[in-house]
């Protein structure tokens, strides 16, 4: 009868660890693509999951389900630097009056608005786009 010393383990070949790197690294790709990006519209938190979560993914802090990410895209629309720019959820009473104009081109899912509060002094700060709605003509009651 054999023991475990007697039996002497055999080396892969370059062959064969060749194809196990290839296998890893094509599997490592599949994974990446497929996931899409949700974030939780409570606390902002962002991350990736696989599209067959969608409806069931939560966040572990707020427990709310996670929603799907368009980057620079509110409402199927491109933002870009210029356009005119409104909250797409209403937080505190005045945040559906605040319009804000985009400073840059959006960047990582965030992008540079000024309000235009019609003061001397208008904020800046950065944003989420996906907090963002384009707004396509000013409000009547601002000129």
């Amino acid at each position: 009868m054999k023991t475990v010393n007697d039996v002497k383990l055999k080396k892969p070949t370059k062959d064969e660890s060749g194809e196990a790197k290839e296998f890893a690294n094509q599997y490592l790709k599949n994974v990446t693509e497929n996931q899409i990006k949700v974030m939780c519209p409570k606390c902002n938190m962002k991350t990736t999951i696989y599209p067959e979560h969608i409806g069931r993914s939560s966040c572990e802090k707020c427990n709310v389900l996670l929603k799907k990410v368009e980057d620079n895209k509110t409402n199927g629309e491109e933002l870009k630097k210029g356009d005119r720019v409104r909250f797409r959820r209403v937080v505190d009473p005045d945040d559906d009056k605040i319009i804000m104009v985009l400073l840059e081109d959006p960047d990582g899912g965030r992008v540079l608005v000024e309000s235009l509060i019609w003061d001397s002094l208008n904020p800046t700060r950065v944003l989420p786009t996906s907090e963002l709605i384009k707004v396509s003509k000013p409000r009547p009651d601002r000129t």
